[in-house]
């Protein structure tokens, strides 16, 4: 009942003193982590994964800024990233390192006029609970507005890196069965990934919008 999707909107700016999560060196940034390729890495892969049937097309980092003395080469600080996909699908991304607090907001939004949210969906909330939101929305007064919602308060489980290896020793049994569907998807996702965040990093070089080359399995 939710719908088709057509808008995936991802908040990830993260505080300066929460840069070890995401493994970035603060404040002398190193080569490479730029807000673009640490940070739009888990949007980009997320919208993959969600809009598996659909292919990117297009890349644009619509503003951005930048420290040229933090020893990054001038890499982005902060970017209004924006891909295209297929069949009119969006996904709009607002990555950053920042000193007001971390903020992680993940929202999807359907065709019937309902969204749904995920926060903290890279570094782990506080009191380890994932919370997710699900809004309807209905035109009231002649302006579409929110007009129900559900939410849910999730216990973490264990993580990511402990995860990542028992999936991992999970679809490599798979593949020994010759059951490589799943491996196959994963492996399309993560080179979509990169072809990705090649053309967002030219994207933020050129200041134009970027086609992604085109993956042939």
């Amino acid at each position: 009942s939710f719908g088709k999707i057509q808008y995936i909107d991802a908040i990830l700016e993260i505080n300066y003193n929460d840069l070890d999560h995401v493994y970035v060196a603060w404040p002398k940034r190193k080569k490479n982590q730029g807000c673009i390729q640490v940070l739009a890495r888990f949007c980009v892969l997320i919208a993959t994964l969600i809009l598996e049937n659909e292919r990117p097309i297009r890349a644009t980092v619509i503003k951005s800024s930048r420290d040229p003395d933090d020893g990054s080469e001038g890499e982005p600080l902060t970017a209004t990233c924006q891909i295209d996909f297929t069949n009119d699908f969006v996904l709009h991304a607002e990555v950053g390192y920042t000193p007001s607090p971390t903020r992680q907001v993940l929202t999807i939004e359907s065709d019937a006029q309902k969204e749904a949210t995920m926060t903290d969906f890279v570094i782990p909330h506080p009191d380890r609970l994932a919370t997710y939101r699900l809004y309807e929305k209905a035109h009231i007064a002649g302006e579409l507005t929110i007009s129900e919602g559900e939410c849910l308060d999730v216990p973490m489980g264990v993580s990511q890196n402990v995860e990542l290896w028992r999936e991992f020793h999970r679809l490599c049994n798979k593949v020994a069965k010759n059951e490589t569907a799943e491996a196959r998807r994963l492996s399309r996702a993560a080179i979509h990934t990169k072809l990705m965040l090649i053309a967002l990093n030219e994207s933020y070089r050129t200041g134009t919008a970027v086609d992604i080359l085109q993956y042939e399995e």
